[in-house]
């Protein structure tokens, strides 16, 4: 799955922190909008890493939190074991 990350891991790192800040003042909306304001702030490719996130399970933002971020993470230190 690291593999086909659309942006590089800290990139990926930076937009988990975002959105988890963004949703720590406020509930998910059932949206992608902090995501997509995160990716769209840093002229990064929105279409293709919400596709990735949403192969992983984050639909919204707090699944972007609960499912894709979960996933990157075991991606990630699989590939660094």
């Amino acid at each position: 799955m690291r593999s086909s990350l659309p942006v590089a891991p800290d990139v990926m790192r930076s937009l988990f922190d975002f959105v988890d800040e963004r949703l720590s003042n406020a509930d998910c909306d059932g949206s992608l909008e902090r995501t997509v304001t995160f990716l769209q702030q840093r002229k990064l490719p929105v279409e293709l890493v919400v596709n990735w996130l949403r192969s992983a399970g984050g639909y919204c933002d707090c699944e972007v939190l609960s499912n894709a971020e979960e996933r990157f993470l075991v991606a990630v230190s699989e590939h660094e074991s």
